[in-house]
Formats: structure tokens, sequence, C-alpha cells
């Protein structure tokens, strides 16, 4: 089994509730208090740490010093939102995505795989997919199942399901957006099962490519991705 990938959590919340929180998504938490802790658990952790949860409460100076101790380090603000002014000093430090109180663990465990895959330069879809909360209703031979939805773009989708269908399988799904449903045929490009392929921070499910859809139900697609996206916009 692969070791899971280190993600630095800074300030409050770098506890064991947090560090097991992480660790049920596939990440192992270097926990640090303070500037000093985070150096040396950057210079001891022996492996490439891809990004690092630091409280939106912490003062500019840290997250600045925090920010030189590892070249492209990824930093994600995280806790209660920030006030207008903590947000402007935190746009200051050019950071970009916060992850605010209530954080579903489904969000948290993509961001974070999204930032080890861009640190890897693997799987390089770039077409703006977001994590969701939404569910889908699959069509599929042997009868309708629920999933939920992992991350979406206007292109596809990666579903959770226990039951995941095989690679290359056709197949129609309702997208259950806030505006309405959208009915699209889809094709599974890959699957992840457990001991059959299974892809690391990804949880048991299948990606689907999406066939060609109306203008209508395009433009509901990407108004929920803009919107979804502004969420985590600081």
């Amino acid at each position: 089994m692969a070791k899971e990938p280190p993600v630095l959590v800074y300030g409050d919340r770098a506890d064991r509730q947090f560090s097991s929180r992480l660790l049920g998504l596939g990440f192992r938490a270097l926990r640090a208090g303070d500037a000093n802790e985070a150096r040396e658990q950057l210079e001891g952790a022996g492996d490439v740490v891809y990004a690092a949860l630091i409280d939106g409460s912490s003062d500019p100076g840290e997250i600045r010093a925090l920010s030189r101790l590892a070249k492209d380090l990824q930093i994600f603000v995280v806790g209660p939102r920030p006030d207008d002014v903590q947000i402007s000093a935190l746009r200051g430090l050019r950071l970009q995505i916060g992850l605010f109180d209530p954080l579903e663990d489904g969000v948290l465990q993509f961001c974070l795989g999204q930032a080890a895959l861009a640190r890897g330069g693997s799987e390089g879809r770039r077409d703006g997919r977001v994590p969701t909360d939404l569910t889908a209703l699959v069509r599929a031979k042997t009868g309708p199942r629920t999933a939920g939805i992992h991350e979406m773009s206007v292109s596809g989708a990666y579903l959770t399901t226990l039951r995941p269908l095989m690679k290359g399988a056709v197949i129609p799904i309702e997208l259950r957006l806030p505006e309405g449903e959208i009915l699209v045929e889809s094709t599974v490009v890959w699957s992840n099962v457990i001991g059959n392929l299974r892809r690391d921070r990804h949880p048991t499910g299948m990606a689907v490519k999406f066939g060609p859809l109306g203008e209508a139900e395009m433009a509901a697609l990407a108004r929920y991705l803009r919107q979804q996206l502004e969420r985590f916009r600081l």
C-alpha cells in the first residue's frame, strides 16, 4: 500500500481528532503549533509535502513565513470564515482558497487530492473540476441506483458508488442540480474498486465522461460549477 501523502496542519486544527479525520481520507497529518514546529515537520517529513491547512485567524506574518518554508506549498485556509479585514490580509498573501466550516469530508479530500496531483504532475485533466455534495441517478441496465457526485466539470464527473460499472459502459445519468435534473448520456472512463485497480485518494466509484448536452442544460451546469467554485474563493 502506498504511504499516505503528508499534509501540514498548522494552528488550531493541529489536534489528534483532525489528524484522525485526515487519515480516514487517505492523508497523513504533520501537526505544527507554531512556525518552528512547522519547519521541523517539513524538514523531517522525508516526503514531498503538497499542502498545508492553516487557521484563518493566524497571524499574517506566520502565514508568510510558512509559505517560504516549502516551495510550491499549496496553503488552504480552514476554520470559521474570517472577517473582511482578515480576508483582505489573506488575499494580500496571495492565498486563494478557503475551506471554511462546516467542512465536508468530500470537499477536503478533493482539494487535498488535487494539490497532490498538481504537484506530482499526474492525471492531466484540468477542465474546471469542483467538489460537490450532489447526487445522481445512474440508470443502469440492472436497475437505477443513486450515486454521490464527488467532483464534476462540464465534461464529466466522478461518482461515488459501491457498485461501479465497467470501463466502456454507456449509461444515462440524471444529474440532480439545484436548478433541476439534467439527463446526460455518459461513458465510464475508469472504475475504482477495492482490490482491483484502486486509485489512491479517490473513493470507490467510477469516472464518467458526459456526452453532448443541450444549450440550456450546459448553461445550467456551467452556472452551478461557477457558483460552487465561488464558495471556496477568498
